[in-house]
């Protein structure tokens, strides 16, 4: 699909999405129905590729996990609570001394690693991290409300739409899986009920 037409789609989409009640400007609206969810599931994305990325390397270097220090975890798989519980744990607890242990010849890895363990075992730096990946997230709805703008005001087109256009179809992709599995499971939900329990999840979060 040719660019321009797809990030006027995808913004059409996100303006759906947010729905079209209250006195809030469109640009508002879709901030607050967006932003929560897409910055609620960094730390699940985070934790995801994280434990794929020391999986491949442990694979590389013909070593196993240590299910003693990782029970939920399997011979092909690290658990995704096993290494939550690592990376929120104090500093050298044997979860994460058993991971660094599989790290020593990657020190990309290991930074990352313990980038990741910083970041979850400091609510502070935690509390941190969400409220910058928010602003970014801000930023760059903004930035392609203004895209979309250009295009259809001023037949203009962005020299970054392209970069835009991955951004825009990963929010609306990370938010209509969302609200799909919420409804297949809350039947009694409505969309507006999914995306305001993100709010409420992720303000709750900010405010510890």
């Amino acid at each position: 699909e040719e660019p321009r037409t797809s990030i006027i789609n995808l913004w059409i989409a996100m303006e759906a999405i947010a729905g079209g009640s209250g006195n809030n400007s469109i640009g508002q609206r879709v901030q607050s129905a967006i932003r929560p969810v897409v910055v609620w599931r960094r730390t699940d994305k985070v934790i995801t590729y994280l434990g794929i990325q020391l999986k491949n390397l442990m694979n590389y270097l013909g070593e196993d996990i240590d299910q003693g220090l990782m029970p939920a975890s399997s011979r092909t798989k690290i658990d995704r609570r096993d290494l939550l519980a690592c990376l929120t744990g104090p500093e050298k607890n044997p979860g994460i001394m058993g991971l660094f242990s599989h790290t020593h010849v990657s020190p990309l890895m290991c930074y990352r690693l313990y980038a990741a363990w910083h970041e979850y075992s400091d609510p502070k730096a935690m509390k941190s991290a969400l409220n910058l990946s928010m602003k970014r997230t801000s930023w760059q709805l903004l930035r392609i409300y203004r895209a979309r703008n250009l295009l259809v005001h001023k037949g203009e087109r962005n020299d970054y739409v392209w970069r835009l256009l991955e951004n825009a179809q990963y929010y609306v992709s990370t938010v209509l899986s969302r609200i799909l599995h919420d409804l297949s499971v809350y039947q009694d939900w409505s969309i507006e009920t999914s995306l305001e329990s993100y709010r409420q999840k992720f303000d709750q979060l900010i405010e510890r």
